[in-house]
């Protein structure tokens, strides 16, 4: 076969399409991603920046009202995401154990919107307080290359911990107690 036949050969061939080059990308993206949680974050014993982003029932979330006065968990997530999927059931989990523990429990939404949120809560049957980051500023602030991604912020107000991949449940809890 020479150069141009091999070419439309590879042009024909139903091996080669987008979605299949999509899925592998993602494939190779879920293999090697996780590997580069093993890297500390650069926020990891520095103060946690600041913010403020809508909530998806319409309040505002400050952090700064927080910071310094009790631990925070931050859920960086989205519903695209398989992983994200099978974790926010275990944050909401967390969020039922720790009720009435002077601990913030926050998920923040990378840019799905409400009504894909919504849906997606709704078919998993949980409630979960969501930030909306709509243009992942927030996320670059904490340096989210991947998601999930969970923050640990202690009472001080320094970022403790910083976690890529979803968590088990009782290392969650686990992260979490050790901030109280």
């Amino acid at each position: 076969m020479n150069t141009t036949q091999n070419v439309n050969h590879i042009k024909r061939s139903k091996k080669y399409t987008p979605p299949r080059i999509l899925l592998v990308l993602t494939a190779i993206v879920a293999i090697i991603g996780p590997q580069c949680s093993a890297m500390p974050s650069p926020l990891e014993g520095k103060a946690a920046p600041a913010f403020s982003l809508k909530l998806m029932d319409g309040g505002v979330f400050n952090l700064e009202e927080h910071l310094g006065k009790r631990p925070i968990v931050l859920d960086f997530w989205a519903v695209w995401c398989p992983p994200c999927r099978e974790a926010i059931p275990k944050v909401a989990s967390a969020l039922n154990e720790f009720k009435g523990k002077d601990v913030v429990i926050l998920t923040v939404n990378q840019g799905d919107s409400v009504e894909s949120i919504a849906d997606f809560l709704e078919s998993k049957s949980v409630q979960v307080p969501v930030a909306l980051d709509e243009g992942n500023a927030v996320g670059g602030l904490y340096h989210v290359r991947s998601i999930p991604t969970m923050v640990f912020i202690g009472r001080d107000g320094k970022v403790s911990q910083v976690t890529v991949g979803s968590l088990p449940e009782s290392t969650l809890r686990s992260s979490i107690t050790a901030l109280l």
